[in-house]
């Protein structure tokens, strides 16, 4: 870990480093000559003795016995200590910038097996919210351009353009474990899905459509999922002026960190073989589950199985349960 760091430092300070070790490397046959010459020793011992000296380690084992070579030592050591502080404030430098970049979201994040959120929409903050509530051993990285710059143990912002692969490349979107898209613009969406698809063709991808006619563009561009969200809020507003109650009841199993209960997708594995209706029974009665559908292995959903509908392993379920605030009241 060490060495990496040490490496990628003299890698991104080479130019810098190399100045001031050429003019130490200078500074070392140049006073090792001159004291060489005035104290009448051999020339490794006058560069010995200028390295010792320019480091102020200063052994002592050869030390000047002229008034000449007391004036070398003495500009040897100033030199020495004037490239040290140069060589520390080089570096002293370096890190203040990086510092500065990742506070502005500049910097590349090293990533695997994360997840991406690409674009700011007035949704993603309760976006994060719930992956984090859901998934929290997943690090997630936002990439936009004019989002809130975030930096915490699980959450970093990268600034970049969703539909530029360089920057998703930033994001280490080649190394994700599933990618959201969702740029408020269904064209800029498809061109971000595409791209991410072509860097990382194993990765989930979910992306939002604001209409309803982008929905199979966005899918043929590589997502694994699409959200319609764009007639959500007007069939909302609509139940909210003859049925008030659904509107409220389906933002509040949308979230699993707020309201009273939560939809949830869970393996069927241990029902598997049993008809939905005795399922039903089993696991309201053991576990305080409602099943309200079945999700079948190509991802159909069946809504309210009929009674005798018999669950086949590899089905998925769809379990409206408590929640974790509802448990604890």
């Amino acid at each position: 870990m060490i060495y990496r760091v040490i490496r990628r430092l003299v890698r991104e300070l080479a130019g810098r480093i190399t100045i001031i070790l050429v003019a130490f490397a200078g500074l070392l046959l140049v006073a090792g000559a001159i004291f060489s010459y005035v104290e009448y020793r051999g020339l490794w011992e006058g560069v010995y003795w200028a390295f010792v000296t320019a480091t102020t380690i200063g052994y002592g084992d050869i030390y000047p016995e002229t008034w000449l070579g007391r004036v070398v030592a003495v500009a040897t050591a100033v030199a020495g200590i004037a490239l040290f502080t140069a060589l520390i404030g080089v570096v002293a430098d370096h890190f203040a910038a990086k510092a500065a970049r990742a506070e502005r979201g500049e910097l590349p994040v090293r990533e695997k097996g994360h997840i991406v959120i690409m674009g700011w929409t007035r949704h993603t903050e309760r976006l994060v919210e719930e992956l984090r509530a859901n998934l929290s051993d997943k690090h997630i990285v936002l990439l936009n351009t004019d989002g809130p710059v975030i930096r915490t143990a699980s959450i970093t912002t990268v600034r970049g353009d969703p539909t530029r692969t360089k920057d998703q490349l930033k994001a280490s979107t080649d190394k994700a474990w599933a990618i959201v898209v969702s740029t408020g613009d269904d064209s800029k969406t498809i061109l971000a899905v595409l791209h991410a698809r072509r860097l990382n063709p194993q990765a989930l991808i979910v992306a939002e459509a604001l209409e309803e006619e982008n929905i199979d563009p966005i899918r043929q561009a590589g997502a694994d999922r699409v959200v319609y969200t764009g007639g959500l809020g007007g069939d909302l507003l609509a139940s909210a002026v003859f049925e008030p109650s659904v509107p409220r009841l389906i933002a509040d199993l949308a979230s699993s960190v707020e309201g009273i209960a939560d939809l949830v997708e869970e393996p069927a594995t241990s029902y598997a073989g049993k008809t939905f209706l005795e399922a039903l029974v089993e696991a309201k009665k053991t576990e305080d589950k409602l099943l309200v559908a079945v999700v079948k292995h190509d991802g159909m959903i069946i809504a309210s199985p009929p009674p005798d509908y018999r669950i086949e392993d590899g089905d998925k379920l769809i379990v409206l349960v408590k929640s974790h605030r509802e448990k604890s009241s």
